[in-house]
């Protein structure tokens, strides 16, 4: 009777484990695309979830970042599989070991600038009012090194897996079932190292966009504290005494945090000492919040401003040439000559004072729209900025 045994798996009592044959059957190349993947989504997960999980918490378009989180783990995900096949493929331990440590200097790279990307190309991709536009801070490219820095506990995580993965994979490989089925013992040989490539990848700091996250919290929290307080402005000062949060940065425009809001990073100052962060809320409120930063975390809220008055009454003022109220300070947005006698060329077709509305804003740009009094007659204008509003460019609507 002719004896049979499963087609991907050899008779192990005639083939021990260190036999080089065992690289080329498809068994064994699973595993090794099985133990890229769990390695790449360790790494994604592990440096994602926190983030994620606190940025699902505020009252923010949460697509926005999601965007970043996905394709920079599918990138990191595929180029895990690719190396894993290759290396396990070709079975030499000095080649895995240069593939793993390459990819852990690239890892912390593609997290570093490809979030970013992501996220302006998720707003371009919305509608045209911003494309072309880099509504999030970009990073240099001369701050490459520093992302490799922060990735130091990933690459030695991935340089101790890449000595020992022959090993791994082959312990692995002996402990499939009859079929090629995993076993416990496999999965264990292959779910162990993606733990520690998560843990890695977790201590990894994210310095770019951590102070605007905590940023988006800090002022979360104030708000929806400022909302609830009934107290009067001593009052809220004694508040800020107590807890040493100052919710007193809040008080001058209590007035506008009704009803429901949704947050975003209006502007990150390049020096990294400051984030602004703008709230939207229903009732038509429109504040801006400081933020204080230092050594890249977020530390204290400073100071709350209504951020209506550039887009209005400095908005009006570019259109009919008056001053801007005396307490209305640095409210006069930048403009070059040509769009201010633009736009003053067309004042008299509003037929009085212009009506405001803003259409959208992402980031420091704003689409502002400046309507007559009989909605005849519309401009549209696109500012950008929040410490220094300027006028970039107007369009005539017509209604």
């Amino acid at each position: 009777m002719v004896s049979s045994r499963p087609l991907n798996k050899p008779d192990m009592s005639s083939l021990s484990s260190d036999t080089p044959d065992i690289h080329t059957l498809s068994s064994y190349r699973r595993l090794s695309l099985l133990n890229g993947l769990l390695i790449g989504l360790a790494i994604a997960l592990g440096f994602w979830t926190l983030k994620l999980y606190n940025i699902f918490q505020l009252p923010v378009a949460a697509e926005t970042y999601l965007s970043g989180a996905l394709v920079s783990s599918f990138l990191i995900i595929a180029l895990c599989m690719m190396i894993s096949w290759v290396s396990g493929r070709l079975n030499k331990t000095w080649l895995t070991i240069i593939l793993w440590l390459v990819a852990g200097g690239v890892f912390p790279i593609i997290l570093g600038y490809i979030p970013a990307y992501s996220q302006n190309l998720s707003v371009w991709l919305a509608g045209p009012l911003f494309a072309g536009l880099y509504v999030y801070a970009m990073p240099s490219g001369n701050e490459w090194w520093s992302f490799i820095i922060a990735g130091l506990a990933l690459i030695f995580i991935l340089f101790v897996l890449a000595v020992l993965q022959a090993v791994r994979l082959e312990r692995a490989f002996n402990n499939l079932k009859p079929g090629g089925k995993l076993s416990a013992g496999t999965s264990f040989s292959l779910l162990v190292p993606a733990l520690f490539a998560a843990l890695g990848a977790y201590m990894m700091p994210d310095h770019l966009s951590s102070a605007p996250r905590e940023a988006l919290a800090i002022t979360h929290q104030a708000i929806q504290t400022v909302q609830d307080f009934e107290g009067d402005a001593g009052e809220l000062f004694e508040l800020t005494r107590e807890t040493g949060y100052n919710y007193v940065a809040l008080n001058g425009v209590r007035d506008l945090l009704e009803g429901q809001y949704s947050l975003m990073v209006g502007e990150v100052d390049p020096d990294g000492s400051r984030v602004v962060i703008t709230a939207h809320f229903d009732n038509g409120g429109w504040v801006n919040c400081n933020v204080n930063t230092f050594a890249g975390r977020a530390t204290y809220l400073s100071f709350c401003a209504d951020a209506s008055r550039p887009f209005t009454e400095g908005f009006a003022s570019l259109i009919t040439g008056e001053p801007v109220p005396e307490n209305c300070l640095n409210c006069l947005p930048e403009a070059n000559k040509e769009w201010v006698n633009w736009l003053q060329s067309r004042a008299t077709q509003f037929q009085g004072n212009p009506q405001f509305q803003r259409l959208i804003q992402q980031g420091s740009y704003v689409w502002m729209r400046a309507t007559s009094p009989d909605n005849v007659y519309a401009v549209d204008c696109l500012f950008s900025g929040i410490a220094g509003t300027q006028l970039q460019n107007c369009i005539e609507v017509s209604e």
